[in-house]
């Protein structure tokens, strides 16, 4: 027997759902937002772009600085695992912390 190719998104079923009441949502705010670099931000997925998605679903609710920016992406400098670790997402997968 072979064995199971797990891929990046393996497992995420239930963190790539929405919920009823969010599934016709306008997103154009969330990608709209303004991030600057410095600013808090904390990696929410939204499961409805796929676009500019975090690479793992590890980094799901993880709180992290902005750095720069790259291309539409932002640059999050995140603490995993007792490192740094640097992940490039788009501005819909992020939430600023005020």
């Amino acid at each position: 027997m072979t064995k199971m190719s797990r891929g990046r998104k393996s497992g995420t079923r239930k963190l790539l759902t929405k919920s009823r009441k969010d599934k016709n949502k306008n997103m154009i705010t969330k990608i709209m937002q303004d991030i600057e670099p410095g600013d808090r931000v904390c990696v929410d997925v939204e499961p409805s772009i796929e676009s500019g998605m975090v690479p793992v679903k590890r980094f799901q609710g993880l709180m992290g600085k902005v750095i720069g920016k790259q291309g539409r992406c932002y640059v999050v400098e995140i603490k995993c695992g007792g490192k740094l670790k640097k992940v490039i997402t788009g501005a819909s997968h992020l939430k600023k912390i005020s």
